[in-house]
């Protein structure tokens, strides 16, 4: 039948494509395995002064906090007086992007800024959304403008959200570490979903095994990482040598995906990069607590909403995928090569898992129609049992579990064993989730591209600003 050569061949092409994706991650934790044991007989002499004696010793450097908004007005209130309340710095001013025609959100910062004195608002000259990248270039010129004021020259600029938790010691971490570094990224985590929320919950998944492996492993062999957009530290050196190469702008407004386009270009020209996965210890003697909420990990608010985290995960896949490939090229070290293409196969592997599951939709179907109307309850076999695309099929599924397995124990060192349980559910979701992205980014971007335009930043919907102080 035509439709059973159909299955049989999409099966086929489906599963060589999965073990090329499934044998190239299991390198990937092989060449992770191999790092960890580096840094088990070699650990980095600047790792382990991470103590918060030796941070609260060291003198601190002018800092600023960049801040975009965009109808942020029911969290950036709380996350400023959070900041405030937490970071324990003296050094630092915080400045929020505002647009005109965002009233709600610069009534807020108008009182957070009447409130505390290193608290400004920066309203930029022009209506939004544009990009959250024009938002930051606002907030820079406005820093520049400060430092004349002040009479004090900023060594270090952070990237935050606002919707962001930020560590206690995220601007002694990043003081400690700039300018022998030039970009130093701090760990990212989801702040805890309810077990019933898969939406918000698959963040944490992804998020847990990308900062505990990829990361680390990326600078390792690259030198480069994608920066993440929050807890982001750059050197006065960083911020002045893009503004050269970008005429003017740090940076690059027709990106979607700033933080991930200017690190790794940057590389290219000598700045150093740093992912911190390393825990702030407290005082000898005192209780420690677990390994993970050591971390100077900043907590984020992810979409609880399907929508609203397909909109977020388009705007990646158009800035790291589309639009990175467009400005990046494929330049670089074959390592580097190999990064970008991990980071670019995702629009064709959210498309093949989409056909994964199309295939298994069909499958069942047609073992309904048939016990249904022919009452014939075997089940359709599209391949032989012994062929060797059926051992390939085989080898996928056991790819497929070592990766859950990987996420499994990211899950559990961040959120626990509980939540580590619902892992691999939260998998499936996120790749229902990912598909839907990959689909409406790709539609986004032909349509900007027919336009001779780019897409505009999008607000992110929060799952729940509120539990943000129970972190």
């Amino acid at each position: 039948m035509l439709i059973d050569d159909i299955l049989t061949w999409g099966l086929i092409v489906t599963a060589a494509i999965f073990l090329v994706s499934g044998l190239g991650e299991i390198l990937v934790d092989i060449a992770f395995v191999c790092w960890r044991l580096v840094r088990l007989l070699q650990p980095r002499r600047s790792h382990s002064d991470l103590q918060q004696e030796n941070l609260d010793a060291k003198p601190e450097k002018p800092a600023i906090i960049m801040v975009p908004t965009w109808q942020e007005s029911a969290v950036i209130g709380r996350t400023l007086e959070t900041m405030v309340a937490r970071l324990r710095y003296r050094r630092y001013h915080i400045l929020v992007g505002v647009y005109p025609n965002d009233a709600a959100t610069m009534a807020v910062v108008s009182a957070e800024a009447a409130r505390y004195d290193n608290v400004h608002m920066v309203v930029l000259d022009h209506d939004g959304p544009t990009v959250k990248a024009d938002c930051l270039n606002g907030i820079i010129a406005a820093a520049h403008c400060l430092e004349e004021r002040l009479g004090e020259r900023f060594e270090i600029y952070v990237n935050n959200d606002a919707e962001d938790f930020v560590p206690p010691y995220e601007l002694k971490v990043l003081n400690h570490f700039i300018p022998t570094y030039d970009v130093v990224q701090l760990p990212v985590f989801p702040l805890p979903a309810a077990w019933y929320n898969f939406t918000a919950g698959h963040y944490m998944g992804e998020f847990a095994h990308q900062h505990l492996r990829d990361m680390s492993l990326r600078e390792w062999l690259t030198g480069a990482i994608p920066t993440a957009g929050v807890g982001c530290g750059f050197s006065r050196r960083f911020v002045d040598a893009s503004a050269e190469i970008n005429g003017g702008l740090v940076f690059a407004v027709d990106s979607l995906a700033e933080d991930y386009e200017i690190s790794l270009k940057m590389n290219h020209r000598g700045m150093r990069q740093l992912f911190v996965d390393t825990p702030v210890l407290p005082p000898a003697g005192e209780k420690q607590p677990r390994w993970a909420d050591m971390l100077p990990a900043v907590r984020e608010d992810f979409p609880s909403h399907f929508g609203a985290a397909v909109r977020q995960k388009s705007r990646w896949i158009i800035g790291i995928a589309l639009q990175g490939w467009e400005i990046l090229g494929w330049e670089g070290s074959f390592l580097e090569r190999y990064m970008y293409f991990r980071d670019r196969k995702s629009l064709a592997a959210n498309l093949v898992v989409a056909v994964g599951y199309l295939l298994m939709l069909a499958t069942l179907a047609i073992w309904g129609w048939r016990s249904w109307l022919l009452q014939d309850r075997h089940f359709p076999i599209q391949l032989e049992p012994y062929s060797w695309v059926a051992y390939v099929i085989w080898l996928n599924l056991a790819l497929m579990a070592v990766q859950l397995c990987t996420r499994f124990m990211a899950v559990w060192i961040i959120y626990g064993f509980g939540t580590a349980l619902l892992s691999p559910l939260r998998v499936v979701w996120g790749n229902i989730i990912n598909m839907a992205a990959t689909y409406r980014a790709v539609a986004l971007y032909w349509q900007a591209r027919n336009r001779s335009a780019r897409p505009a930043w999008e607000k992110t919907e929060h799952q729940n600003s509120g539990n943000r102080h129970g972190v």
